[in-house]
């Protein structure tokens, strides 16, 4: 006959082995559910490594095109300042030669007509403005109180039964030097074969006193 305590052993032991299987079901399906829940959080992950790659790839594409851009633009930009230096060299070169022609009364449009007539002259000189009634406008209504010049020539006053206004002619003065000059004024003192020269100040119309000059008649009148 089998003790009763062999028995008792028996039924424990079947109760543990139970309960122990219970136990390590539940630990296996909370482990099972834990990985489940971290592979979820892997993937949601994973779609925000692939959405801000591919961002970045988009915004490094974006950066280099505005690097392309601006890459053009300054070559652009030093193409114009290129050119912009070659224009100011050049609008320094003409203004040279607009101030030479200035210095001798010249203008590049008449330097090649022919002579119509030449004439010796007495010449003497005047400013624009001055106490004794010079307006500084001529008799041709031309303002000459800003410059002895128009169009590039020198101003004369003259007797239009001689050279009629705006004639056009081209003066040679005793040093030798010469330059072109339009009759542009009238005056008084001016009779027969005189001319009257603008000059920009009193200190020159002295200096160039009153002298025999040649003027060779380019064109008559307009």
């Amino acid at each position: 006959m089998k003790k009763p305590y062999s028995l008792a052993i028996l039924v424990v032991g079947v109760i543990v082995l139970t309960t122990g299987g219970f136990m390590g079901k539940n630990h296996i399906d909370n482990l099972e559910k834990q990985i489940s829940i971290k592979d979820e959080q892997r993937v949601v992950l994973e779609e925000k490594v692939a959405t801000l790659t591919n961002n970045l790839s988009t915004q490094e594409n974006k950066n280099s095109e505005l690097s392309k851009k601006l890459k053009d633009e300054t070559t652009k930009n030093n193409s114009l300042n290129k050119k912009i230096g070659e224009l100011e060299k050049e609008n320094k070169e003409l203004k040279k030669k607009v101030k030479t022609y200035q210095d001798k009364g010249e203008s590049p449009s008449v330097s090649n007509q022919s002579v119509k007539r030449t004439l010796k002259m007495d010449a003497t000189s005047f400013v624009a403005t001055c106490s004794e009634g010079c307006t500084g406008i001529t008799a041709t209504g031309i303002d000459v109180r800003g410059s002895m010049y128009y169009q590039g020539k020198r101003v004369i006053a003259v007797d239009t039964s001689i050279i009629p206004l705006w004639s056009l002619v081209r003066v040679t003065t005793k040093d030798g030097s010469s330059f072109y000059a339009q009759a542009l004024d009238t005056g008084g003192g001016i009779n027969g074969h005189e001319i009257d020269l603008l000059t920009s100040a009193t200190s020159e119309a002295l200096k160039f006193g009153r002298q025999t000059v040649t003027v060779e008649v380019l064109r008559e009148g307009k």
